[in-house]
């Protein structure tokens, strides 16, 4: 995954949804959500 995405969640103190569209069909889809990854900051990351 980018950086990016982390210093984000880290500087809003919010968490990441993983959240993934799947083609299976002609108009047809399936939503795979997973448990939210939730940013820390240890004292190495100060």
């Amino acid at each position: 995954m980018p950086n990016g995405l982390f210093v984000l969640s880290l500087a809003s103190e919010t968490p990441i949804y993983p959240l993934f569209i799947v083609r299976t069909g002609y108009r047809k889809y399936k939503i795979i959500a997973r448990e939210p990854i939730l940013p820390f900051r240890n004292a190495a990351s100060r």
